[in-house]
């Protein structure tokens, strides 16, 4: 993914998640590991006209852990009313 050696920012790392083939699973098996997933949302998401990000909520840059949010934007066609 990141050149070994090169600093990258929280960001990008964070966006890393949409990579096809990223997983945090140290074993494949049936249901885990195969690294298919948030790749597949976004291609989903982009091919019906919304999109998904992950934004995060601090500053704290050096944190092996940070908080963050996905957020979601989707088309009108999938509103539903009530």
């Amino acid at each position: 993914m990141l050149p070994e050696g090169n600093a990258a920012s929280p960001e990008t790392v964070a966006k890393m998640i949409f990579a096809s083939g990223f997983s945090t699973a140290e074993k494949v098996t049936e249901v885990s590991g195969r690294g298919v997933g948030m790749d597949a949302v976004k291609g989903f998401l982009e091919n019906e006209g919304g999109s998904i990000e992950i934004h995060l909520l601090d500053n704290n840059v050096d944190a092996d852990l940070r908080a963050f949010e996905t957020v979601i934007t989707l088309p009108g066609k999938f509103a539903v009313q009530a």
